[in-house]
């Protein structure tokens, strides 16, 4: 268990302390190392023991980490806490001037029912927003921020952090492989032709009753998907049973259910753990 504890700072203290750091700086990681002991007397589980976060901040690599999405407001502060520790991580090892910054994929509709200094705040900590509507999406404004961060992931320069269920996630009914969207995969078969490698970390969430508990989050191993020639491999083994290269369906299909499967994993693992 990882004990959060008291940093009473209030919000127009935060916002102005944080907006006077700039993100590229060694100060705006340390200040995230810290950011995530910010509720009093809670605290969170997650399996350190793994040293999946460790292994990834050694490497200094940039990730993309995808998170089942099971509560819209307590999930905000998961993002949070999984960055205070990588930035831990970091600046222990000396690394927070050249180590990747979080940016997180949010709906936009989010930060319209948020106070607008909240707003601020979440967007110093790396909230990207984006319209996660499931009709009529804006595609322009989207690709408008995507293909910023694509170029920032291709430099090394930012941790992606997304909820591959998106708005689906309001539909618990339906099963779980169901409500993932494929746009995780697009994002993936894309990156694939502009860099060697993507490196996805899959995180499940799982939250309980218990008193003064923030949940309980499982970091899984990372699924590496590389090109070698025109065949996509994942953790060293072909996404698909052919030796040529699929068309592009069948390469966002092979991807989104690996990465879905890991996902749920994720989530099962989380519900155990102790």
């Amino acid at each position: 268990r990882i004990f959060v504890f008291n940093n009473k700072k209030s919000v127009d203290d935060l916002l102005t302390f944080f907006s006077g750091i700039k993100e590229d700086s060694p100060q705006y990681i340390e200040e995230l190392a810290k950011i995530g002991n910010s509720v009093e007397n809670k605290f969170i589980e997650i399996n350190s023991e793994d040293k999946v976060l460790e292994r990834l901040a050694k490497s200094g690599e940039p990730s993309i980490f995808v998170l089942n999405h099971p509560n819209y407001h307590r999930d905000k502060f998961v993002y949070v806490i999984i960055n205070s520790i990588l930035s831990r991580f970091y600046t222990s090892l000396g690394k927070q001037n050249s180590c990747p910054r979080p940016k997180i994929l949010v709906s936009r509709n989010m930060l319209k029912v948020i106070h607008s200094k909240i707003g601020a705040i979440y967007k110093k900590l790396g909230m990207v927003p984006i319209d996660a509507s499931l009709e009529n999406k804006d595609k322009n404004y989207n690709l408008g921020t995507m293909k910023k961060i694509i170029q920032e992931y291709m430099e090394n320069k930012v941790n992606l952090f997304l909820f591959p269920e998106g708005n689906n996630s309001s539909f618990i009914d339906k099963p779980f492989e169901e409500r993932i969207q494929s746009g995780v995969a697009d994002l993936v078969n894309v990156l694939m032709r502009l860099v060697k490698k993507v490196r996805i970390v899959p995180i499940g969430i799982n939250y309980n009753d218990e008193k003064n508990s923030m949940g309980k989050i499982f970091v899984g191993e990372p699924l590496l998907f590389e090109r070698i020639q025109n065949q996509i491999l994942c953790n060293s083994s072909p996404i698909n049973s052919s030796q040529k290269e699929f068309s592009h369906s069948a390469n966002i299909k092979s991807i989104l259910n690996i990465i879905c499967a890991k996902l749920k994993f994720g989530l099962e693992a989380a519900k155990t753990q102790r």
